[in-house]
């Protein structure tokens, strides 16, 4: 009887050591699982040409973003990182700089690429939040987001369809809100302006000579006259052109009376400064009075500032849709000048 007890009280603790050791070696295996599988679904996303959303579940809050790799060229990809809380309270940021996140840290890492580029969050600690731009290149944007939980390494690669080619369909103007001329304004060109000295003469005498040949180029007033496009959509100026030169367009040259009147000359769609471009002329000749001592003569010029709501529309060549862009062609031009003599 004795024994049978001893027996069965043996039996029992070798059941219990046995649970005992099977539970902590489900748990090892479980948390090794958890560490070695913590990416919770696909990690091979695709995403279309206009950009587009993701979000990627972890199994763990104990996970970072080591880095992200340019597929390209297999460079580490730089941008800007937002670090804060996770209620999205910016603390710190820092930009041009490799794109990592570290396990302790909520916030973003942005990349602006140009023509293409994303944003991603830390969000809710277990959740890695993916906002892809669309892609303005004729060539796929592939990128892999490297993460690490404990030992454990792994990759999600993002692969974005190659852009299409846009046609220039056409472009109108219409004053808008903020839209308009200036009031007059005066601007004093010192930067162009030619000293005479006269010494220790008696007299003044008039002096006459040709601001185009002497002192002064009409080029020379590019330095502060403007005709430009800008938009704030910065895609405005990167969609990849059926054409190999950038098209020409008409653009107004003035308002008046509340009516957009329209240049006889077209200019190419883009963000280069088109400078003096108005019918403004300096004469042939002007005459100024020369006194004793050291003058300094110079144009001061009579300055408005035009601004014009455009609309641009492209046809996408694939689907044959329109799209639209909206910007501003503004104008900083002289409409009148005085000559100025500062006798020193």
């Amino acid at each position: 009887m004795t024994k049978n007890l001893f027996l069965k009280k043996n039996i029992v603790c070798l059941s219990l050591l046995s649970f005992v050791l099977a539970m902590g070696f489900s748990s090892c295996k479980s948390d090794d699982d958890s560490h070695r599988n913590f990416v919770n679904g696909n990690t091979d996303l695709k995403i279309s040409k206009d950009g587009g959303l993701a979000r990627i579940q972890m199994n763990t809050t104990d996970w970072e973003i080591v880095k992200i790799i340019d597929k390209s060229d297999n460079s580490a990809i730089k941008g800007s990182i937002l670090l804060g809380t996770d209620e999205n309270d910016t603390q710190e940021e820092y930009n041009d700089t490799t794109l990592a996140l570290r396990r302790a840290d909520f916030g973003s890492l942005i990349a602006n690429m140009g023509k293409k580029g994303f944003l991603i969050k830390r969000y809710l600690g277990k959740t890695l939040q993916l906002a892809v731009n669309e892609n303005y290149t004729l060539s796929p944007f592939s990128f892999v987001i490297v993460l690490r939980s404990d030992k454990a390494i792994k990759e999600i690669t993002v692969t974005q369809e190659a852009s299409c080619r846009y046609q220039f369909k056409s472009i109108a103007y219409s004053l808008e809100q903020g839209d308009g001329v200036s009031p007059l304004y005066w601007y004093d060109d010192t930067a162009n302006a030619l000293t005479k000295e006269m010494g220790n003469i008696e007299h003044s005498y008039d002096w006459t000579f040709s601001p185009h040949n002497a002192m002064y180029l009409m080029n020379n007033m590019s330095a502060f006259c403007t005709a430009t496009f800008s938009s704030d959509d910065k895609n405005a100026f990167g969609w990849p052109s059926t054409e190999d030169n950038d098209p020409d367009v008409t653009v107004p040259i003035a308002v008046k009376d509340g009516k957009i009147v329209y240049a006889d000359k077209t200019v190419e769609y883009n963000t280069k400064n088109k400078g003096v471009f108005t019918n403004f002329e300096l004469p042939d000749e002007v005459t100024v009075k020369l006194s004793p001592g050291v003058n300094k003569v110079y144009f001061k010029f009579g300055m408005l500032k035009t601004i014009v709501t455009y609309t641009l529309t492209l046809t996408d060549t694939q689907t044959n849709a329109d799209r639209q862009f909206k910007g501003k062609w503004t104008l900083v031009q002289p409409s009148q000048y005085e000559l100025v003599n500062i006798v020193q």
